[in-house]
């Protein structure tokens, strides 16, 4: 996609990359894993980390789980290593379970904006649940803005 971003005529292009999530089991730590990586953006991903060379990017997450009952409560986060850890960066999501608060979130956002390379991965930050939790699948939709 190709658009113009303001009347002095620059143009920005929007690069996409979809990549399918599973998580073998879900507890407070465990980072999703990523594959089938398609679109206009290739990325690269190892371990359920994402290598993103510079540039500005926004990171969604939709993970799904299939729950124990209503009182469950799944959170994730994208994380980025910044400085040799793994830290957490933009606004947390959590899994809507049926009887939930209005307003809650279902998707994690984040967004990068660096001068060089940077890995990212997204992890479950809190899980709470009368039993175990499975893992029902989900994507990842990765954006970045390309000046022309």
């Amino acid at each position: 996609m190709t658009y113009l971003k303001s009347p002095s005529s620059i143009l920005t292009e929007f690069r996409v990359a979809l990549a399918s999530l599973s998580l073998a089991t879900y507890s407070a730590g465990s980072t999703y894993s990523l594959t089938s990586a398609t679109g206009n953006l290739s990325l690269s991903i190892s371990s359920g980390v994402i290598t993103l060379p510079a540039g500005r990017y926004m990171l969604e997450a939709y993970p799904y789980v299939d729950v124990v009952d209503q009182n469950d409560e799944v959170t994730f986060v994208w994380q980025e290593n910044s400085s040799g850890s793994f830290s957490d960066i933009g606004l947390r999501g959590q899994v809507q379970v049926s009887g939930d608060s209005v307003g809650e979130r279902d998707v994690a956002l984040a967004t990068i904006d660096s001068e060089s390379s940077v890995d990212v991965k997204l992890i479950v930050k809190t899980l709470s649940s009368s039993g175990t939790p499975t893992d029902a699948g989900g994507c990842i939709v990765v954006w970045k803005e390309v000046i022309l």
